[in-house]
């Protein structure tokens, strides 16, 4: 199920309270809402039959905006920051960077 910005920020404002004065509770929260932008991309590209890497960086950027609006949602609200701008696609272009890296070396391995 895919949610807006909105909603992740409903479903986590608890968390962002309680944990907004704690860099390593922070940390993790900014990595459990990673996780959750991670499977809802994994979700769209297999609803969506994405075959190409055109098609993928089109749903990391969708992704990514949301994230943005995410971080601005967060700040807006008068919290610490929780979120980097841009953070969603930078993790999954250094994931894709890291798993092409992979494959090189098993290659020549």
């Amino acid at each position: 199920m895919t949610m807006k910005a909105r909603e992740y920020l409903e479903k986590h404002i608890d968390k962002i309270k309680k944990e907004n004065e704690d860099d390593v509770a922070t940390y993790a929260l900014s990595i459990r809402i990673l996780d959750e932008f991670h499977h809802e991309m994994v979700e769209i590209t297999q609803k969506r039959g994405i075959k190409t890497i055109g098609e993928m960086l089109d749903v990391i950027d969708s992704q990514n905006q949301k994230w943005n609006a995410l971080e601005r949602r967060i700040e807006q609200s008068g919290f610490a920051p929780v979120l980097k701008k841009n953070g969603f696609r930078d993790a999954m272009l250094k994931m894709i960077q890291e798993e092409s890296e992979a494959q090189q070396a098993a290659r020549e391995g």
